[in-house]
Order: C-alpha cells, then sequence, then structure tokens
C-alpha cells in the first residue's frame, strides 16, 4: 500500500489530537483505531460505537 506511511501518520497526528481534548479515552482510541478501523487519507472512519463519545 503505498500512502501507508502518510496514513500511520495521520492516524498518530489525529490520536495526538485525540489525546489532548479525550484523554480518558485515549487508550481506547488508539487501540481501536491500531487494531484496524479503516484509515483513509484526510478522513479517519470512526466506529460507530465510539462516534457517541467523540461527537457528543
Amino acid at each position: 500500500m503505498k500512502n501507508r506511511g502518510f496514513a500511520m501518520t495521520k492516524a498518530y497526528q489525529v490520536l495526538n489530537e485525540m489525546d489532548s481534548q479525550y484523554p480518558e479515552r485515549f487508550a481506547t482510541n488508539a487501540r481501536n483505531l491500531l487494531n484496524g478501523d479503516k484509515i483513509k487519507a484526510r478522513r479517519i472512519e470512526v466506529p460507530r460505537k465510539q462516534r457517541k463519545h467523540w461527537l457528543s
């Protein structure tokens, strides 16, 4: 996958942003993201079960 490096860099960037906003959820968010939730360039797919936490 050509963009894997970029996607992972973006994932960690987003995780760092989430860590500063929602420190209590960081471990869960990181585990879910890195366990294969879909990472796309410029857009992170938020799992349905997490969406209510992130967007509340």
